[in-house]
């Protein structure tokens, strides 16, 4: 089973900047594997978003606890509120934030330039 939660930021107010990628990131690699996977034994658990339509997503898979899920969504903000990122931690959410839009190919996959 998947389960979702999602809303649009530009609604909010909010303007595209880059670090919303590393949030993400973060997010996906601390507070929702922590609180989701670790804690709440779902077997996948993400949040993404939306550049071009403003859309931010949470999600999980094979989840059992659907509504210690939610909770764990809507305790984002203050997550990130409390949040005091060492500098290793923020280098390895702009790395992986990198990486998903700079991924590495083989030279066969990029063809010739």
């Amino acid at each position: 089973n998947y389960m979702a939660k999602g809303g649009n930021l530009y609604e909010a107010g909010y303007e595209y900047h880059g670090s919303v990628n590393v949030i993400s990131k973060h997010l996906g690699l601390a507070h929702l594997w922590d609180t989701v996977r670790v804690q709440g034994g779902a077997y996948g658990a993400w949040c993404q978003f939306d550049r071009l339509t403003g859309g931010f997503s949470y999600g999980s898979y094979r989840d059992p606890n659907i509504l210690r899920t939610l909770e764990a969504f809507d305790a984002t903000p203050d997550f990130l509120k409390a949040l005091d990122l060492d500098d290793e931690a923020l280098k390895r959410a702009i790395i992986g934030a990198i990486g998903d839009y700079d991924q590495y190919s083989l030279p066969d996959a990029r063809g010739y330039t």
